[in-house]
C-alpha cells in the first residue's frame, strides 16, 4: 500500500500508523457513553442512599420531638397503626417532594448544558416513567420503613408510660 511505502514499512512488519474508520470512531463513542452511563447510575444510587438516610433521620427527629403529641393521641384512643400511618405518609410526602425537586433541578441542568454547549439534550421520559411506575411503598413486615416506624412507635410508648 502507499502508506507502507511512504513510511518505509515492509510487508510482515508492524506499521507505525493506524487507520481509523468512522465505524471505529462510533464504537469508541458508544463505549465512552456506556462508561458514563454506568458512572451516572452509580452516582444516582449513592444519591438515593444518602436521601433515604436523610429522610430516616428527619423522621427520627420528628418522632422524638413529637413524643408528647403521640402520647396524647394514644391517650384519646389512637391505635399504633394510626400513628405509624401518619409517619409513613409524612415520609412518603417528603420523599416525593424531594424527588420532584430533583427532577426539576435535573431538567434545568440539562436545559442549561444544552444551551451552553449547543448540543441537543433531553431528559428521558422513559426513565422517569419507569422510575415512578415501579415506585411503591411496601407495608409488609419486611419493609425497612415499616420496621423503623414500628420501632419508633414502640420507643414512644415507653416515654408515654413514664
Amino acid at each position: 500500500s502507499i502508506l507502507r511505502q511512504r513510511h518505509g514499512v515492509g510487508e510482515g512488519r508492524e506499521p507505525d500508523f493506524t487507520i481509523l474508520t468512522q465505524q471505529k470512531f462510533r464504537d469508541i463513542q458508544f463505549a465512552i457513553y456506556g462508561v458514563l452511563t454506568l458512572l451516572m447510575i452509580g452516582v444516582a444510587g449513592i444519591s438515593l442512599l444518602v436521601g433515604g438516610i436523610g429522610i430516616m433521620n428527619i423522621m427520627l427527629v420528628s418522632v422524638t420531638e413529637r413524643t408528647r403529641e403521640i402520647g396524647i393521641r394514644m391517650a384519646i384512643g389512637a391505635r399504633e397503626n394510626d400513628i405509624r400511618t401518619q409517619f409513613l405518609v409524612e415520609a412518603v410526602v417528603l420523599a416525593l417532594i424531594g424527588g420532584v425537586l430533583g427532577i426539576g433541578f435535573g431538567a434545568l441542568t440539562i436545559a442549561g448544558l444544552a444551551a451552553a454547549f449547543s448540543m441537543p439534550m433531553k431528559m428521558s421520559g422513559t426513565a422517569l416513567t419507569r422510575a415512578f411506575d415501579r415506585w411503591h411503598v411496601q407495608r409488609d413486615r419486611h419493609s425497612l420503613i415499616y420496621v423503623w416506624s414500628d420501632r419508633f412507635v414502640a420507643i414512644d410508648q415507653q416515654f408515654v408510660r413514664r
